[in-house]
């Protein structure tokens, strides 16, 4: 049965305003717009449908005028029905749209175009209700009764573009902030053509994946949600009409996506503690990424890869399974090189920076690797040197040893470098150390100014044990020293002369090697010799409870004697204190007899 052609015939007046309201409400949630915006779009498409429908395009009218020699003449001008002024109304309580056809109110003589000017005669004749006057605006009306079916397809085409438009004006204003951050999107369609555009909505708002925005391999699936890069909002180069204008440009190849996803996963990345400085990546197959910290505590590798590698999993597993190398990045261009041809062994590298760089092209560099290393450095179908090339901005040339040494290359061994810069760091840690204690010693300067008592107390104790009892010796002075002395003796001999002479006139010493002896002795030989026989009786006299080995005690009288001679002042010459030494060695006891039995207070009472 053929189909039967409706009326097209209309009253100009909407029936039932609910169901208009009920229709804008449903249009409005799905594009997002308020109900005012909804209606102002729906009277705007019916007012260009009128104009478009009813008034000819670029029709010629003709207007009056006068030449130079003031006879009137007729000039015929190009009239535009896009040009006329114009206003539509919906009357709230009654339903009626209502056309205004708008016209300026001007002097006769100034009228140019009687498509939307008007002089005060003809208006006031047309509309006698009024009496107008120049700069008024003469409005006629005309309701939309008998408008053909075409009237109405152009007011759907037209509603239904300046509703897009106008979403897509509002993405500027909506996702102008958003611009390089991840967004989520929802899978509407996939086109299996060979295209293979994925449609998607974000937040209800239409956007394409291009093809070459997609990672190789992946499947998309109608209703899985996606995260995507908002890369820019752009023109949309679609060959559909509609379409076209302002639109989401979306991305899940771009190195940046890769970044956010860090930025998100990683909580040391987006605190600022952990921070990405290259980004290398070939989607669907590999990608490198340099990472620093300036907290030593910190391991950036570690934090990026996680526990058991949990943090690097789940961000493989969002860009389809693609192999990501966490690079340590280095200020050292040779250590950067090295670690970016990671998995391969670098053993050194040379950098070309002094030859000449053709314009777009990068400097050249050569990493030599252990032998039978080269294809690890270089990677499937050179992945890995690709990548390493983009992240250190070098291009580079891998070489095995063998290859190298055949080649007479020179490079920088990567383990002398890496010693280096372990050593500079030491040197800065203990400089730093130094500078923080010195800063400690001038505070502490400057809050002790004054002795305290306890400080007197203990130099006093200082150089009561370090000062003989003779006050003859004690009283001489020194005028030079002797080469005698070892140099711990030395150091003794310095401090306690310092001491001594603390409270007299400071005397002025120049330390030398060797100097020679031109004082004379303020003590005889034998007055020394029984000085220090009364030191062996007294030390003697006091009880021993442990027993020693010869050779300890040997050892022990012999440093007490040379303590109590540099204690006391230098008055021998070295070949007398030699002399002295063979002599006490000859009263020492020459057997290994225990003498246990002297130790007995009562073996020396007078009687026995």
């Amino acid at each position: 049965m053929p189909r039967t052609k409706k009326d097209a015939n209309f009253n100009g007046t909407i029936g039932n305003l609910k169901d208009l309201k009920e229709s804008l409400s449903t249009i409005t949630k799905e594009y997002q717009l308020s109900e005012e915006d909804t209606i102002k779009i729906l009277l705007e498409s019916i007012d260009k449908a009128y104009r478009e429908t009813n008034y000819e395009t670029h029709n010629k009218y003709t207007i009056k005028s006068k030449d130079e020699n003031g006879n009137e003449i007729s000039i015929v001008r190009p009239s535009d029905a896009n040009a006329m002024h114009s206003e539509t109304i919906i009357d709230k309580e009654t339903g009626k749209i209502i056309f205004y056809e708008c016209k300026d109110v001007i002097n006769d003589d100034d009228i140019e175009d009687d498509l939307y000017q008007i002089s005060p005669e003809e208006a006031s004749e047309k509309d006698p209700s009024k009496k107008y006057v120049v700069g008024d605006i003469y409005k006629e009306a005309h309701t939309l009764e008998n408008q053909d079916l075409a009237f109405f397809n152009r007011v759907k085409i037209l509603f239904l573009n300046r509703v897009k438009e106008t979403v897509k004006k509002a993405l500027v204003d909506k996702y102008q902030d958003r611009v390089g951050q991840i967004v989520s999107a929802v899978v509407e369609s996939v086109d299996t053509n060979k295209d293979g555009k994925v449609y998607v909505t974000i937040n209800n708002i239409p956007a394409v994946l291009e093809p070459r925005q997609q990672i190789p391999g992946e499947i998309f699936t109608p209703g899985s949600v996606i995260k995507v890069l908002l890369k820019r909002i752009g023109e949309n180069n679609s060959k559909d009409k509609e379409n076209k204008g302002p639109s989401l440009i979306i991305s899940r190849t771009d190195p940046l996506f890769l970044r956010r996803l860090f930025e998100q996963e990683i909580p040391d990345i987006a605190d600022g503690s952990v921070k990405i400085e290259n980004i290398a990546r070939e989607p669907g197959v590999r990608a490198k990424v340099a990472v620093s910290s300036k907290d030593p505590n910190i391991d950036p590798s570690g934090a990026c890869i996680g526990t058991d590698g949990s943090r690097i999993k789940d961000i493989c597993m969002e860009i389809s399974n693609e192999k990501i190398d966490i690079i340590r990045y280095n200020a050292n261009k040779y250590l950067y090189i090295a670690e970016a041809l990671k998995p391969a062994t670098v053993i050194g590298v040379v950098l070309k920076d002094n030859e000449a760089v053709p314009e777009g092209k990068k400097p050249k560099a050569v990493a030599v690797v252990k032998n039978e290393e080269s294809k690890v450095a270089i990677g499937k179908f050179g992945v890995n040197v690709r990548l390493a090339s983009i992240l250190t901005d070098y291009s580079i040339d891998v070489k095995e040893i063998d290859e190298a040494i055949r080649n007479q290359i020179a490079y920088s061994n990567i383990d002398e470098i890496k010693r280096k810069e372990a050593l500079d760091r030491l040197d800065l840690e203990a400089q730093s150390i130094i500078d923080s204690q010195d800063l400690s010693n001038d505070i502490d300067l400057d809050n002790t100014n004054e002795p305290n008592e306890e400080d007197d107390k203990a130099a006093d104790e200082y150089i009561k044990n370090n000062t003989i009892e003779d006050e003859t010796a004690s009283n001489n002075k020194v005028e030079q020293t002797s080469e005698v002395a070892s140099n711990d003796n030395l150091a003794n001999l310095e401090t306690t002369t310092e001491e001594t002479n603390s409270e007299e006139t400071p005397i002025e010493t120049n330390q030398e090697e060797h100097v020679e002896i031109t004082n004379k002795a303020k003590i005889s030989i034998s007055e020394l010799e029984a000085q220090i026989e009364e030191e062996k009786k007294k030390k003697n006299s006091e009880p021993s409870y442990k027993k020693y080995k010869k050779e300890d005690k040997k050892k022990e009288e012999k440093e007490d004697s040379k303590k109590k001679i540099i204690n006391a002042m230098p008055i021998y010459t070295e070949e007398e204190l030699k002399q002295i030494d063979e002599e006490e060695q000859e009263e020492e006891y020459e057997d290994e007899e225990d003498f246990s039995e002297y130790d007995d207070d009562h073996y020396y009472d007078d009687g026995k």
